[in-house]
């Protein structure tokens, strides 16, 4: 079974789950909050990406996928 197989089904009611209850944020904690919480998740992604993604503009696939795959030899 590939990688993250089991994870899929989860992923996918997370997608219908998480707009489905923005009306109940809304209602409950104000649109204000609502915001906060997303744009401080969107902060949390751009720190994220910019501390463990790799730089890519300008390698090869090949090169990349070199350095990206560790084979145990």
């Amino acid at each position: 079974m590939p990688d993250g197989t089991l994870l899929k089904p989860a992923e996918n009611r997370s997608f219908a789950t998480i707009p489905a209850a923005i009306p109940f944020l809304f209602g409950s904690i104000g649109a204000g909050w609502v915001f906060v919480c997303f744009t401080a998740m969107m902060v949390l992604q751009l720190v994220f990406v910019m501390a463990m993604m790799p730089e890519t503009k300008g390698v090869p696939l090949e090169e990349l996928s070199k350095s990206l795959i560790k084979e145990d030899v």
